[in-house]
């Protein structure tokens, strides 16, 4: 485990520590892919949980610091606690939408299960995904009403308006809202309870998406 790791290093080599998204393990050779120079926010936050644990059983920091680096190279790019889609590797600008659907997804829940898998210890990882959420609330969130009933969504932005639909994707969320309040202080009552509320509208959201597949109910969502 350890040899297959430090042969994954060559990936961080950039600039910014912002590692590339594909390379040949056998040869270390980086390469780019449809997004230039850009990588994908999904792709920065989903090598953490791995590595960290590389650490954990190795004894070998290195592995947890180029991963953890990551979030160091993001810093003051978020909009209220969320992030656009694409950072560029050689400059560390960002552009992109804001959404929690494809590209972007499992950066916020490797957020909250760092903070889990660190035993709740590392509050830097809680807070981030707190402020995500909060982000999430005031940019994104948004309701309609379908059949007579206010059904809640996460939308994605541009950062000036927000596009009225909710992906497939996106249906994750509902689970991380649950994982996070089930698993909040008791001095977050409140926050936790609303988040679980939440967590409940939006997957009632995701499984009309599959039982009401009529062309009203999928234009308005």
């Amino acid at each position: 485990g350890k040899d297959l790791g430090k042969r994954y290093f060559p990936a961080f080599n950039t600039p910014t520590g912002l590692p590339y998204p594909a390379m040949v393990v056998a040869t270390g050779r980086t390469a780019n892919t449809w997004t230039g120079d850009d990588s994908l926010l999904a792709e920065l936050g989903t090598v953490q949980l791995e590595f960290r644990y590389l650490s954990y059983h190795t004894g070998d920091s290195s592995f947890r610091e180029k991963a953890e680096n990551v979030y160091n190279a993001l810093k003051g790019k978020d909009n209220d606690g969320i992030y656009p889609t694409k950072v560029n590797r050689k400059s560390g600008r960002a552009s992109g939408i804001y959404t929690f659907g494809g590209l972007s997804d499992s950066f916020y829940e490797y957020l909250i299960k760092m903070w889990v898998q660190g035993g709740r210890r590392e509050g830097q990882w809680r807070d981030a995904y707190d402020r995500a959420i909060v982000g999430m609330r005031h940019k994104l969130l948004k309701t309609v009403g379908v059949n007579g009933q206010q059904v809640a969504y996460v939308g994605s932005s541009s950062g000036r308006r927000v596009d009225n639909k909710m992906e497939h994707l996106t249906c994750f969320v509902p689970g991380m809202l649950a994982l996070g309040a089930s698993m909040s202080f008791d001095n977050k009552g409140s926050v936790a309870a609303a988040d679980m509320q939440l967590a409940k509208q939006l997957a009632f959201t995701c499984h009309q998406m599959y039982v009401d597949r009529s062309e009203e109910h999928t234009s308005e969502l």
